[in-house]
């Protein structure tokens, strides 16, 4: 484990605490956004639940591959190469709309920025790891499909 996975680890987590801060009020109901909000907030929980589900033993918080893992190339992940980064992204979007805050979108949009970083260092443990990994890459999308 090298220094740059706990820090991508830290930093995630800082982020997650932030967004939960209540630092400014929610602006008016706007019941078009909390119904988005509720659409994503779902969609990001059931990606989340399936990515994790097939990713099983092969789970870690750490952006560096276990060594005993397998690359998953089926599933979501025919379609997606971080559906959990996708789920996480997913939820934090749609309680941004739930909660109509734009202090918590905000942080929402900076996690998109945070886990693209995180994706890309990760792809780069995952090619050292896996030597199918590249041409995996090539035809799925990182977040979403043809993305």
């Amino acid at each position: 484990m090298k220094n740059k996975d706990y820090l991508f680890v830290i930093t995630q987590l800082v982020l997650f605490l932030i967004f939960f801060i209540p630092l400014t009020e929610n602006i008016s109901d706007l019941p078009l956004l909390k119904i988005a909000g509720y659409i994503l907030f779902f969609a990001g929980g059931i990606i989340g639940v399936l990515a994790l589900l097939r990713l099983a033993e092969s789970l870690t918080i750490f952006p560096t591959p276990k060594t005993d893992a397998t690359l998953k190339t089926d599933g979501l992940y025919k379609y997606m190469r971080h559906p959990i980064y996708t789920a996480v992204i997913l939820v934090f979007l749609g309680l941004s709309g739930i909660f109509t805050n734009v202090y918590k979108l905000i942080i929402a949009l900076i996690m998109i920025i945070f886990f693209y970083y995180k994706s890309s260092y990760e792809e780069t443990k995952l090619i050292e790891h896996y030597p199918d990994y590249e041409a995996y890459r090539k035809q799925t999308g990182r977040f979403l499909p043809f993305l």
